[in-house]
């Protein structure tokens, strides 16, 4: 379900909706297992780029922050920061 969520927001992400991207990538992370930190690090910082489309910036850096946390080796999540 998780993965499934995260491709949708992926592809509405493509069609500048992000507020339903957003949606879509918090509702992958709640369905998230937790067990695989690398896709949860990776729709974390998905979401930090909606974030930074939608102008909510802190939200941008907590999202790049735990992205960060959970995979130090996230490019994305740092270039998101």
């Amino acid at each position: 379900m998780s993965k499934q969520a995260f491709e949708e927001a992926n592809e509405v992400f493509v069609d500048d909706r992000y507020e339903e991207a957003y949606e879509l990538y918090t509702k992958a992370l709640t369905n998230d297992d937790k067990t695989d930190s690398h896709f949860t690090s990776k729709v974390l910082s998905a979401r930090a780029q909606c974030a930074l489309k939608l102008k909510t910036f802190p939200d941008a850096l907590n999202d790049s922050n735990n992205a960060i946390q959970l995979d130090e080796n996230n490019i994305k999540a740092y270039l998101r920061k």
